[in-house]
Formats: C-alpha cells, sequence, structure tokens
C-alpha cells in the first residue's frame, strides 16, 4: 500500500524485494520441473536420419573415385612431359636432318648417305612415339572425363540422401516443438490463470507482494519458457496468438477505459462534500489527492486546472484552495493542520464560511439598487 510515511515507504521497498525473492525461487521450481517434464524437446542431429551403410558405401566409391583421379592425374601429367621431350628431340632431328642434306647437295659426298637415312628413320620413329603418346593422352583424357562423372553422380546420390534425411528431420523438429509447446501450454495456461485471479482480487490487499510475485513469474513462463516454442506452421500461430492477444488487452483497456469515464462522471454527480469524504477518509486517495494538486491536476475530475491559482475546479468545483479558518492563510483544501499556525481545518469551519459569504452576497445584492428597465 502506497504511504508517505518514512517506515512504510521502508517496508515497501523491502516488500517489492521480497516480490522479486519469491518470483526467483518460484523460477527455480518451475525450471526443476520443466526439466523433468517426460518428451521435453531434445537437440536432434541430421546424422540420426541419415542411412549410414548407404552413406557409408557411397563415401568410399566416392574416396576410390577420387584416388582413381590423382593417379589418372599423375599418370596424364607424365604422358604430357614425356610427349613434350619427344617433341624437342624430333625438332632437333628434324634440324639435324636439314643439316645434312645441305652438306650432302654442296660436297656430294656419298659417306653421308648412311647417317641421313638412320636420321630419317629416327624421325619416323619419333613421329610414332609422338602419335602413340597423344593417343594415350587422350584416353587418359577420356579416363578423366569418365571420372569426374561418376564422381558427380555419387555426389549428387549423397546430397538426394541428405535432403530425404533433412525432410524427416524437419518433421521430427515440428513434431518436437509441438509437443514441447503443448506440455509447457499445459504448465503455464494455470499459472496465467491464477495471475489473472489473484491479480483481480488482491492485488490491493495486504499480501500484494506475493501477488506481484506469482504475476511475474506467470509472466516468465509464458514470454521465456513458452513464447519460443510457438509452432510456425508459415507463422499461422504466431498471428492467431498476436490477434487474439491485441484483441483481448484491447478489450481489456477500452472496459477500463469506460469503467474509469463511467466513475468520474458518478463522482462528479455527487456534492463536492461527498467527493470530499471519499478522498480524504483514505490514506492512498488522500495522497493521490495531493500529488495530483501538486501536478495542477483536480483529483476528482482528472482535468487540468485552468490556472494554478484557482480555488475551484472549474469542471467539477471541487475546493482546491481554501482559508485556514484561523489565520485565514491560504492552502490546500486537503490540509488537515494548517501549515503556518498548526490549528486544524474543520470542514464546518469552510462550510460556515461559506455560508456566511453566501449570506453577505445575498444582502449586498439586495440592498443594491434595481437595474433600470429596458423599456
Amino acid at each position: 500500500m502506497k504511504s508517505s510515511r518514512q517506515l512504510s515507504k521502508i517496508v515497501n521497498i523491502f516488500l517489492h524485494i521480497i516480490a522479486l525473492v519469491f518470483t526467483y525461487f518460484l523460477l527455480q521450481g518451475g525450471s526443476l520441473i520443466i526439466q523433468n517434464l517426460p518428451n521435453r524437446h531434445t537437440q536432434i542431429q541430421l546424422e540420426d536420419y541419415l542411412d549410414k551403410s548407404q552413406l557409408d558405401a557411397l563415401n568410399k566409391s566416392l574416396d576410390a573415385r577420387n584416388l582413381e583421379a590423382e593417379t589418372l592425374g599423375f599418370n596424364q601429367q607424365s604422358v604430357r612431359t614425356e610427349l613434350d621431350g619427344l617433341k624437342e628431340v624430333l625438332a632437333i632431328q628434324q634440324q639435324n636432318y636439314k643439316e645434312m642434306l645441305a652438306s650432302r647437295y654442296v660436297t656430294e659426298d656419298s659417306q653421308s648417305n648412311n647417317q641421313v637415312e638412320q636420321i630419317r628413320k629416327r624421325i619416323e620413329q619419333g613421329r610414332v612415339a609422338i602419335t602413340d603418346a597423344t593417343q594415350k593422352e587422350n584416353q587418359l583424357e577420356q579416363s578423366l572425363l569418365q571420372n569426374q562423372q561418376s564422381r558427380s553422380q555419387i555426389q549428387q546420390e549423397i546430397r538426394n540422401l541428405k535432403q530425404d534425411a533433412r525432410k524427416i528431420m524437419r518433421e521430427e523438429q515440428r513434431s518436437n516443438t509441438l509437443k514441447a509447446f503443448l506440455i509447457r501450454l499445459l504448465f503455464v495456461l494455470p499459472l496465467m490463470a491464477i495471475a489473472v485471479f489473484l491479480f483481480k482480487r488482491y492485488r490491493d490487499s495486504n499480501y500484494w507482494p506475493f501477488v506481484y510475485g506469482w504475476g511475474y513469474f506467470s509472466l516468465y513462463a509464458f514470454f521465456i519458457e513458452l513464447v519460443p516454442y510457438f509452432p510456425s506452421y508459415g507463422g499461422y500461430v504466431r498471428s492467431i496468438v498476436g490477434i487474439a492477444a491485441c484483441f483481448l488487452i484491447g478489450r481489456f483497456l477500452i472496459h477500463k477505459l469506460q469503467d474509469y469515464l463511467e466513475k468520474k462522471r458518478e463522482m462528479e454527480q455527487r456534492d463536492e462534500e461527498s467527493r470530499r469524504s471519499s478522498l480524504q477518509n483514505n490514506e492512498r486517495n488522500l495522497e493521490n489527492s495531493f500529488e495530483k494538486i501538486h501536478k495542477g491536476i483536480c483529483p476528482s475530475c482528472d482535468r487540468k486546472f485552468a490556472s494554478p491559482d484557482n480555488k475551484y475546479c472549474v469542471y467539477c468545483g471541487l475546493c482546491i484552495k481554501r482559508e485556514c479558518g484561523s489565520c485565514n492563510t491560504l492552502q490546500m483544501s486537503f490540509n488537515q493542520f494548517c501549515f503556518e499556525c498548526g490549528e486544524p481545518h474543520r470542514e464546518e469551519q469552510g462550510n460556515e464560511g461559506s455560508a456566511d459569504k453566501a449570506v453577505e452576497h445575498n444582502r449586498s445584492a439586495s440592498s443594491s439598487p434595481p437595474a433600470p428597465s429596458s423599456a
């Protein structure tokens, strides 16, 4: 309960701390209950849904193709090196052959015919070797192409296998999420219902720290333990929950506003003395009245003053400031004692003063000459 007394303020601080500590222990107990619930949500992995025998066979086949590709690549590089060497040797022999033909034409030496013939034969052999090496290189290139196609096919099979397992895993995840959501829903809904009941019925009682502590606990359980497990299903569940929450909260606020306006209208229809009595006889209402007056708000109708010097509210007629019956010091009408002379304020003094003023006003009105007729 709100109060301006120093001891009450200190006790209220400790009561708020008790509410938070009470919430903490409730959260600890709720966490233990959630952990021990059956079929609670567990982390699942893709490997749990793969056909391991089929996957191992595909991986072994892929490893063999990779090793074959390395061997073919090494052989292809060797053949290319050998082919480059044969081409260099053939180029040298062809150059020598041309030089010997030119030398024999100039000298017409018949002894060099044998050498020319030998070089020609080596050139022919070199051409044959280059042709064989080129064919071998082409065969290796074709084998590498087939190997690449085989590896691509195996990799596609592995991807298809993982994709099928991923579909099964997603279905299992949806099922686990739904189970966890339903379990937490069965646990959270009673907490929320109890919290709403306690807050509506006992929020202003002497045991309000436990009411607020239970409310904090239920809010934590809803937003932390339940909301993350909302099934998505394309966002339909989240949208429906959001729409329902907005509707319920909006409806609650609209009804609260209507009740508040109706209460204020009923209060404005009551006489000033009855309204003042309802504001002064309750300590909480009295302190709220002081705070509102300091902020320039009428404690009866909650409207802003037209001027800070107003003695009466121009909307509902509530007396805001009045003079002390002993020292005539102007002060707030809700003061129980005069801050200047310390005399208690009495309602009858204010009423008698108001009556005297009304009598004097009537006398002055009766003694004044009549207004001239317009006729």
